[in-house]
């Protein structure tokens, strides 16, 4: 019995219960209640009982400790007033330059007491802040509150300061707290001079943990493909550094005194995410297990990791990062050993075995599929949840890819090294490298491109084909007793029924029409068939990347092309996310109103096509896009585009079905619209100008009488959008009004 894997068991129970589902109001009944089940186990002495006295021991000792820790650790930040006051914050990473402006991680002194939190500011400063330098301004805080914000409270983000400018004093001496964030920043500085452009996003992820420099397509298609953790500093990561710090070193003390502090290093350098934190800390009692007399064991290692990190902070079993990892490492430790031992049995691998260089190639095949196997049985539920999708090709994908990702990490650590001695030869071995990273990619990229190498689990059939799929694994690496050809017909039979089902849902023309969660701004895409169209591309300056946003979720959904990029008019809310959209996929054609006189926007964005080989075409007057089954008609409402937010207008239609886009139009602009042409009913209406009094008025709403209306709005924004007037004037009309800061991202679905 492993005492240490049950407590933590219950005490991370305990903690997910608290950050997901628990009100504060139930902690201490619970814990009473705990307690008294603590008290009556104690008089029982089988071996099953003292098994549940541990669990619920953990679960009673979670459910105090994470109510301590809010109440008592988070205490200072409650006097936290959200005025403008001055700051002064130390630097912890590197600070990098965003479309918005300036971001830094930094520790910020609240009480008497560090708390970590992100600043931003706008203001260009006379030098790129470094690790361990300081920081003064006069910013707002705002306290990242668990509940609202819980994907960024996960990640130890405790508050958010905002500034216009700041005062950068560089550090003369940095502590040896910095050294790792300081040695992350100059790899990062090396591997910009040492590898090419197209795959330094690549080996920044691979090296420092940044994977800010993958593109998006890229990104997909490592998801797609299975691939995706191979590029997420984790186990594999420090396993591998291990095994050079071993291939270099021949004194086994000395390895030993050697390995920790380089893990240690390297976690805080590549960010200290949870994963790596756990390959750390497992690692670190693997190297001294013999030193302290002990045997090693896997599963007390990781709940000994788990439990390390939960005492740490209680909110980090919210991160997916640290589910995917701890739940991957589970099933290896699980399955792993006897996946590969009955896959050496069969007779395939035992006639493999007796050929030249067969056993090797043999047990490099079962291991690689053991291992991706035994991983995917516990992660492919969180896997579909948080991606979306199920990737089927995973199995070879790894066996392909592995490999490859393994020379790279070396290679490009040696490099990189190579570089700080001598960089010419370092830009020479970064050269030879990089045809081993167009190789990962391409392999992705092609690998992720057949119709079932990822399905969706937003399709019905294919989330109940994703659930069939988990379950027939886990009875196969469960049951070895199990008729495994058995297994696998049905697996095959529900797929085969699953692949025909949704091939007949796709024959029968449909659209989809979604209305991305932009915050104060609008992005919209319609998709029918092969046709694709992305009307506005925006978003305010607390959602950035709003483009990279709508490129992933068109990436997603199978779609690499975009067929029109129409933007009703030039407000930032709705164009400062199309130049990264047209960099992350192929966009054939920018539709754009055409301005009186020469606009700023409108030449940024002319820029912007002609640079990624979009044919730009500016709307001058009403007119129509035919696709298949369907067309989409663009108005000028007010005869030509102008400063005053009256721009185009579209019309999709797919088959019966109309969704009218509106962008900024205001009460003139729909009048004089109304006045000169006509207009069809519309079964779902964007509201104009984000629910604004000054749009979406009884005039336009009893011409077109939509069933649905999607306001694109975001949460607590300073314009008081959507007024109460616009939403009495929807409901008044019978119109269901559906909001993107309460639904998120809104989708329509429906037939032609």
């Amino acid at each position: 019995m492993r005492k240490l894997v049950l407590f933590c068991g219950g005490f991370a129970g305990a903690c997910l219960f608290l950050c997901l589902a628990m009100p504060g109001a139930w902690v201490l009944p619970s814990a009473i209640a705990a307690g008294c089940a603590v008290v009556l186990c104690v008089f029982v002495r089988r071996r099953a009982v003292r098994a549940a006295l541990l669990c619920v021991l953990g679960l009673l000792t979670g459910l105090l400790w994470t109510t301590a820790y809010g109440t008592l650790f988070l205490k200072p930040l409650a006097s936290l007033s959200e005025e403008r006051a001055a700051y002064t914050v130390r630097v912890l990473e590197q600070a990098e330059r965003t479309q918005y402006g300036w971001r830094a991680a930094v520790l910020v002194p609240v009480g008497g007491r560090g708390f970590e939190g992100v600043l931003y500011w706008e203001d260009d400063p006379p030098s790129v802040p470094q690790p361990g330098d300081t920081i003064k301004c006069d910013a707002t805080a705002h306290r990242t509150d668990a509940q609202d914000e819980l994907y960024v409270r996960a990640r130890g983000t405790m508050l958010t300061l905002r500034a216009g400018s700041v005062t950068v004093t560089p550090c003369a001496r940095p502590s040896v707290r910095f050294f790792p964030a300081r040695l992350s920043a100059r790899l990062q500085a090396l591997c910009a001079e040492i590898f090419p452009e197209d795959v330094r996003g690549l080996f920044l992820a691979l090296l420092t943990g940044v994977r800010t420099g993958l593109s998006e397509a890229d990104t997909v298609s490592l998801q797609q493909a299975g691939v995706y953790h191979a590029v997420a500093i984790s186990g594999m990561h420090v396993s591998i550094l291990v095994w050079m710090i071993s291939g270099a070193i021949r004194s086994r003390r000395l390895k030993l005194f050697v390995c920790v502090p380089v893990l240690i290093v390297f976690t805080f350098m590549t960010g200290a995410s949870p994963s790596t934190v756990r390959a750390g800390l497992m690692q670190a009692l693997l190297i001294y297990a013999p030193l302290m007399r002990r045997e090693y064991d896997a599963p007390t290692a990781l709940a000994a990791a788990l439990l390390l990190l939960l005492v740490q902070d209680p909110w980090c079993i919210a991160s997916a990062g640290l589910q995917l990892s701890f739940c991957a490492v589970a099933g290896l430790v699980l399955f792993y050993s006897k996946t590969q031992r009955a896959m050496l049995a069969s007779k395939a691998f035992q006639w493999m075995a007796k050929k030249p260089m067969g056993k090797a190639v043999a047990n490099a095949v079962t291991s690689g599929v053991s291992c991706t196997l035994s991983a995917t049985a516990l992660t492919l539920p969180l896997a579909a949840y948080y991606f979306g999708y199920c990737s089927l090709i995973a199995p070879l994908s790894n066996l392909l890819i592995l490999w490859a990702v393994t020379v790279m990490f070396a290679g490009g650590f040696a490099v990189c090294f190579l570089g700080m001695v001598w960089l010419p030869a370092a830009k020479i071995c970064g050269g030879v490298l990089a045809w081993l990273a167009r190789y990962v990619l391409g392999a992705a990229r092609l690998l992720a491109r057949p119709m079932y190498a990822a399905v969706l689990t937003d399709d019905p059939y294919w989330l109940t084909f994703s659930a069939l799929l988990w379950l027939s694994l886990l009875g196969l690496l469960c049951i070895p007793a199990l008729r495994r050809w058995y297994a696998a017909a049905a697996l095959c039979g529900a797929f085969l029924l699953c692949a025909g089902l949704s091939c007949l849902s796709v024959r029968v023309p449909s659209f989809t029409c979604s209305v991305l969660d932009a915050g104060q701004g609008q992005c919209v895409t319609f998709r029918s068939g092969d046709f694709c169209a992305v009307i506005d591309c925006g978003g305010d300056r607390y959602t950035p990347k709003i483009g990279a946003y709508a490129a992933r979720s068109l990436l997603q959904s199978g779609t690499r092309r975009v067929d029109a990029l129409i933007l009703t008019h030039y407000d930032r809310d709705h164009i400062n996310g199309a130049a990264e959209l047209m960099r992350e996929v192929r966009v054939d054609t920018l539709y754009l109103p055409q301005m009186p006189d020469e606009d700023e926007a409108q030449a940024s964005l002319l820029a912007a096509a002609e640079a990624y080989g979009t044919q730009v075409q500016m709307v001058r007057g009403d007119e129509t896009l035919d696709f298949p089954g369907g067309s989409l008609h663009l108005y000028l409402p007010c005869g030509a585009a102008s400063r005053d937010n009256n721009g185009v207008c579209i019309l999709a239609s797919a088959g019966e079905y109309d969704a009218l886009i509106v962008g900024d139009l205001n009460h003139h602009g729909e009048q004089d619209w109304l006045r000169d042409g006509a207009l069809p009913h519309a079964e779902l209406l964007v509201a104009g100008h984000h629910g604004a009094e000054s749009s979406t008025g009884w005039a336009l709403l009893a011409r077109v009488q939509p069933e649905a209306v999607v306001v694109s709005v975001g949460e607590d924004n300073p314009y008081g959008h959507p007024s109460e007037a616009a939403l009495r004037r929807i409901a008044a009309v019978g119109a269901s009004i559906l909001r993107t800061d309460r639904c998120g991202t809104i989708t329509i679905r429906g037939a032609k």
